[in-house]
């Protein structure tokens, strides 16, 4: 719902603008999943265990179960389908992806993304969440790319892989950045409690200066 407010209707078109500089860090920390600020952005095995942390998904009965779910769980995600050992059931609304391979989708919750599962192979390959309306169910989804060929050794980059290196640019910069804040914040607070302790140190070294006092005068 719009708001009727102008200033917040421009800040809302401003924050949804791609192009805006809002609209640029949330795709960046959006493509970079999750962990942001939790591992060394350059630890690609550290990035990969938390790519889909804060993920829940929802495996629909037409979709490979098994090797979709060993990757979920690979790189941090949750997995949950339907019958016995699902830990949510298709109607909870913690769910944030749906998987389904099938050209219609009846009911939909709003609450969740419906893609396909090229969806999770393809961001698992480059490390980035990519577009979930790329992938809708019913629609072509992009070409499979292969993350193990350069395209600037073949001489030829299809435009699909133009936009997936720079979300990869984006997600790594949006790494990058929480990672610093991290640190920044684990600085500060290590200077707080060093703060916090010297009036104490001071506080007992006092206290026993007073009591060796005590001890020359009684001698």
């Amino acid at each position: 719902q719009r708001s009727d407010d102008p200033d917040a209707a421009a800040a809302a078109d401003h924050a949804a603008d791609p192009g805006s500089s809002n609209g640029l860090a949330a795709a960046a920390a959006a493509a970079a999943g999750g962990g942001l600020g939790a591992v060394d952005p350059d630890d690609d095995a550290g990035v990969c265990g938390v790519l889909l942390k804060g993920c829940v998904f929802y495996l629909a009965r037409e979709v490979p179960r098994e090797p979709l779910l060993f990757i979920i769980k690979a790189f941090g995600g949750v997995a949950s389908w339907e019958g016995a050992g699902s830990a949510y059931s298709e109607s909870d609304e913690s769910i944030t992806h749906q998987i389904v391979d099938r050209p219609t989708q009846g009911h939909k919750f709003l609450s969740r993304a419906y893609v396909q599962p090229q969806w999770l192979i393809d961001s698992v390959n480059f490390r980035v969440l990519l577009p979930v309306d790329l992938y809708a169910p019913g629609t072509v989804p992009p070409p499979h790319l292969s993350p193990f060929v350069d395209n600037e050794a073949e001489g030829y980059t299809p435009e699909f892989a133009e936009m997936v290196k720079q979300l990869q640019e984006a997600a790594r910069a949006a790494r990058r950045a929480a990672a610093g804040l991290a640190h920044e914040a684990a600085f500060l607070q290590d200077g707080q409690q060093q703060q916090q302790q010297q009036p104490e140190a001071a506080a007992a070294a006092g206290d026993d200066e007073a009591a060796a006092e005590k001890v020359y005068r009684q001698e």
